[in-house]
């Protein structure tokens, strides 16, 4: 079966999303030696990750639905599929975005897999999804919702214990030695109000504090999206330095390092992909987004369902409470003894 098949993924999402594609890749791979695994991407990490698979993917195609606007994305996505044909495709969760079930729509295919989105594009869009099966969303983790995608398919495959990521990740030499340290992440995506999953910076701020006066050494994780934030954060840390890489450099510092305490963000994904420990902070965004490993522990005591919702534009508090599930119901007392009980 597998020797002509040719299977398409299609992860528009950035770096957290991409990796929770990823260990349904080596069984798949195992099962299917012979098959033609490609996977279409929309944003640049997701292309550096699968990119660096090549044992596991053959082709990665960026289409820059984000970086160059539409036009570019019409164009490239035309150049594509007339270069292309698939036995099946997946469209990997979360992509409730219409332009996404659109571009699966658009790229050849015997039968197409995607998950149902409330109200969604696969029955407005119904004329070119024929022989597309629609997959209802389950209470799982994110992992198990795109193996579901792939066994509906009729493939077997055997979850990897954590994300695979490229071995040319791991093990970059560092200006600083991160052993013994505990990173801090204080940012995430912020466009479309997905800043409101980020823990408030001043409890970030106090938590860092009582860990330095514990003797703990403490070094901030920063990136392009939250790096104001964290220089005044270390600027009100004694002791605590600062650093920003690479995807590379940032894996390595995380491998090396003793624990991670972020928001819901990629920098937890990856910091579980190589076995650090983990503690990510929840409040609008559900469970089900957590980092998938053993070593990943998710912190979210709010009983306020989560505002998280595919179909809206943006993350506001559906409640009007200014983000309760985090200000309120998940305070800096709560957080150091899980560190504590973690270490």
């Amino acid at each position: 079966m597998s020797k002509h098949l040719r299977l398409l993924f299609i992860a528009p999402q950035g770096l957290g999303d991409s990796l929770q594609l990823t260990p349904l890749l080596p069984s798949l791979r195992r099962n299917h030696p012979d098959a033609t695994i490609d996977v279409v991407v929309l944003r640049p990490t997701a292309e550096q990750l699968f990119a660096g698979l090549p044992d596991l993917v053959d082709g990665t195609y960026h289409l820059p639905y984000w970086s160059k606007g539409i036009g570019a994305f019409a164009v490239s996505l035309a150049k594509f599929a007339a270069s292309h044909r698939y036995d099946m495709s997946f469209l990997a969760y979360p992509a409730a975005r219409r332009e996404y079930h659109v571009l699966q729509a658009l790229i050849p295919a015997k039968a197409r897999f995607a998950h149902a989105y409330g109200k969604t594009p696969a029955t407005s869009l119904g004329w070119p999804l024929h022989k597309r099966r629609i997959l209802p969303l389950a209470a799982v983790s994110n992992v198990l919702r795109n193996a579901q995608l792939v066994n509906a398919a009729g493939l077997d495959v055997d979850l990897a214990e954590t994300y695979v990521i490229p071995e040319q990740w791991k093990g970059r030499r560092l200006k600083i030695d991160p052993a013994g340290a505990i990173v801090i992440h204080i940012g995430s995506v912020n466009h479309d109000l997905f800043a409101g999953k980020r823990w408030p910076v001043e409890y970030f701020i106090e938590l860092s504090n009582r860990l330095v006066q514990q003797g703990r050494r403490v070094i901030y994780l920063s990136g392009p999206d939250e790096r104001d934030e964290t220089q005044a954060a270390a600027e009100a840390t004694p002791g605590a330095t600062i650093f920003e890489g690479d995807l590379a450099e940032t894996t390595s510092l995380l491998s090396r390092a003793t624990l991670l305490i972020s928001n819901d963000s990629g920098v937890g994904h990856l910091a579980t992909a190589v076995g650090t420990r983990t503690i990510t902070l929840f409040g609008p965004t559900p469970p089900e987004f957590a980092p998938f490993g053993r070593t990943s522990h998710v912190l979210r005591p709010s009983a306020c369902p989560p505002c998280f919702d595919l179909l809206r534009s943006d993350m506001s508090c559906k409640l009007a409470i200014d983000y309760a599930c985090l200000r309120r119901d998940l305070p800096v007392d709560l957080a150091e003894s899980t560190v504590l009980n973690l270490l």
